[in-house]
């Protein structure tokens, strides 16, 4: 885009050179290629964090999904290229042939366009299906659910870009430079939409390290010396199995029928002798 730009891309057709708009052609397919690419496998990458959590009726329509609109943008990269004879005349005007009309293209542009943008509203909907049931905490299945649906904002940018499809027929630059700026803004909400689950179980591990780090400082410094009175407080959350996991949620994720409780130490301490330390148990189911 950046290249484009910087060859008269956005200006009226009458007011960039010839080579400059012969320029402007291959680059425009080039980018419409990795831009068609970025958008569906980033779809396609957050149907396969959906698809680990899914039953497996849930599965095969979310296989179904990620095949069809694999195929339905891909075909649409490639009528791009190869829609002329000889294939060279797609991006250089100059070249003697024929080619699709460009009211054909753009009809399959508007719906592989309109059906990318239908799938992230379904791919949104489905984690609502999947997690609502679950046993956890309301804020928690909250937080989760939201997370996972930021896609529906990939699908409204998509609607949105869908409306300016038409543009491409009227053969100036500048009519066509909203749709580019749209297909680029679907793309980049779709990688954060996808990339936001991830990123909040980063966060919880990140959080969950440092809680480690300083309950186990505290018990250290608890251990170090008598001669300074205070307390020193650790909590854990253990599975009945008698594996360690604070992540609660995610763990109910992978094993619904787990059952936790909490297990938290006080100790407490003088300066007058080591015999007054006093550890006081107690559990919560």
């Amino acid at each position: 885009m950046s290249v484009m730009v910087h060859v008269g891309y956005g200006k009226h057709s009458w007011d960039v050179t010839l080579p400059d708009v012969l320029a402007v052609q291959p680059l425009a397919l080039t980018r419409a290629t990795f831009v068609v690419t970025a958008a569906v496998w980033s779809k396609t990458s957050f149907a396969i964090t959906v698809y680990r959590l899914s039953s497996p009726k849930v599965k095969w329509a979310l296989i179904f999904i990620v095949v069809s609109m694999n195929l339905a943008m891909g075909l649409g990269c490639v009528f791009s290229w190869v829609t002329c004879r000889p294939i060279r005349k797609a991006w250089d005007p100059a070249v003697e042939g024929t080619c699709w009309s460009i009211q054909t293209l753009n009809k399959y542009s508007l719906f592989s366009s309109s059906y990318s943008g239908v799938m992230d509203v379904v791919l949104a909907i489905i984690p609502w299906t999947l997690l609502w049931n679950v046993q956890m905490r309301l804020k928690e299945k909250i937080g989760v659910l939201v997370a996972m649906s930021m896609g529906i904002l990939a699908g409204i940018v998509a609607f949105i870009k869908c409306a300016k499809i038409n543009n491409l027929s009227s053969g100036d630059l500048y009519n066509t430079a909203q749709l580019l700026v749209w297909d680029s803004a679907e793309v980049s909400v779709t990688i954060v939409a996808a990339s936001i689950p991830a990123l909040r179980i980063l966060i919880r591990e990140v959080n969950n390290s440092a809680r480690q780090y300083y309950a186990s400082s505290g018990a250290r410094n608890t251990r170090q010396s008598a001669s300074n009175p205070g307390t020193s407080r650790r909590a854990t959350f253990v599975k009945l199995d008698g594996s360690t996991d604070a992540q609660s949620d995610k763990s109910i994720l992978h094993s619904p029928d787990a059952i936790w409780y909490q297990t938290e130490i006080t100790v407490q301490h003088t300066s007058t002798s080591n015999e007054n330390c006093i550890e006081l148990p107690q559990r919560k189911l």
